[in-house]
């Protein structure tokens, strides 16, 4: 288990599906994580969604919980992982919405990239950002990301093509500013 100052990393379970589900059912975060509104579906539904992402080799999740309380807060994702070149695509979503706007995004963010880094031994990980997404490109920054690219038009959301902005997040970078985003 990864622990920060606030937050640690554990396994994803079947029980963790319900904040994912509300995660994925509210279409203003939805959209945001997913880069288009998503079909609702049962809790049943997402939990199976949740083992098929699981199940393939190529793919990892985890979910991120408080200390003080074990409440599980979000998830970290792992997405086209490339042993060979030690590269990955990741991502952070928080699902409990009293945990946004504390650092606790950046935190999470940043424990899971300490384990990806640390840990699992990837040189490099990816992510896509809705270009106006400024809370995740903020963490995004903290956490030593690069800019690399975008895309325009890339994701349909409300009926109309948004960009993204690509991001590339190396270990080097990602140690240099390492304790100030764990808190020791």
């Amino acid at each position: 288990m990864t622990r920060s100052r606030n937050l640690y990393l554990r396994t994803y379970q079947d029980e963790d599906a319900e904040g994912w589900h509300q995660l994925r059912a509210d279409p203003a975060i939805s959209a945001l994580v997913h880069g288009r509104l998503l079909i609702p579906e049962s809790l049943e539904e997402t939990r199976a969604w949740a083992r098929r992402f699981r199940q393939d080799p190529r793919q990892e999740m985890w979910t991120v919980c408080r200390r003080e309380d074990d409440v599980a807060i979000g998830v970290a994702t792992l997405d086209s992982i490339d042993e060979w070149n030690r590269t990955t695509w990741h991502g952070l979503n928080l699902f409990a919405h009293e945990s946004r706007a504390r650092g606790l995004g950046t935190e999470g963010f940043a424990l899971a990239l300490d384990f990806i880094f640390n840990q699992m031994n990837f040189r490099i990980t990816f992510g896509e950002i809705l270009a106006s997404n400024m809370p995740a490109r903020k963490i995004s920054e903290k956490t030593g990301a690069e800019y690399i690219g975008g895309r325009r038009d890339a994701w349909f959301i409300d009926g109309k093509h948004v960009d993204t902005v690509l991001i590339a997040q190396r270990r080097e970078r990602f140690n240099e500013v390492r304790e100030a985003c764990l808190g020791g």
